[in-house]
């Protein structure tokens, strides 16, 4: 897991083809319930780079994602974002999502 800021969020899209990150924050209770679910099921996708933002510390990642809720989970495949879910999601949830 690598925590993405402003100063490191191109570099990491640009060396990883397909990219997950979570818009999260230490005070978001349903954040801190989804972090392991997400860590978890990255370890089965190690083709996925997994990254956090903290919302709080890049407010400008935020808002160029238009985030308005968290966790905001974000799929990017060659830079682009081609999938998003919002809120704390099962398992087999964030499993189906990263295998799609």
């Amino acid at each position: 897991m690598a925590k993405i800021t402003k100063d490191n969020f191109e570099r990491f899209l640009k060396e990883n083809k397909v990219v997950i990150i979570d818009f999260w924050a230490d005070w978001c209770n349903p954040c801190l319930a989804l972090g392991p679910i997400l860590e978890k099921v990255s370890a089965k996708y190690p083709n996925i780079a997994f990254g956090k933002v903290n919302v709080d510390e890049e407010p400008g990642l935020a808002t160029m994602f238009e985030v308005s809720s968290i966790p905001y989970v974000v799929k990017f495949v060659d830079g682009k974002v081609v999938d998003e879910f919002v809120g704390l999601r099962p398992e087999s949830f964030v499993d189906e999502f990263y295998g799609k």
